[in-house]
């Protein structure tokens, strides 16, 4: 279990570093994101080309500024690894801060 932990926190650390090269590494080509809710980056992604697309979308709404502030793990089985993360933007003069949970597995 500890290594899958692992490999979720390097790509938590990974993506805040902006190290994309390290982050694909990491992640499956068939993997399938799942944002949810019903806005405008709500949806499903499949494979990394539209996950990274979906990322830099974030990146560009929030004018650069979403940042991750918060990372916690908890495994559930045998190959899953949940994480609790918080997350915060700046754009156009509005600040907001969520936390979530990241389901992977691996």
């Amino acid at each position: 279990m500890e290594k899958k932990i692992e490999k979720v926190r390097q790509f938590y650390t990974s993506l805040t570093q902006g190290d994309f090269e390290t982050v694909g590494a990491l992640l499956s080509d068939d993997l399938v994101w799942y944002q949810p809710g019903q806005g405008t980056l709500s949806g499903t992604y499949n494979g990394k080309q539209n996950v990274f697309a979906h990322l830099a979308r974030m990146a560009q709404l929030s004018n650069g500024t979403f940042a991750i502030d918060q990372v916690d793990y908890v495994t559930d089985n045998s190959n899953l690894v949940a994480a609790a993360i918080g997350f915060v933007i700046s754009a156009n003069g509005l600040s907001m801060g969520m936390r979530g949970i990241d389901l992977f597995s691996l």
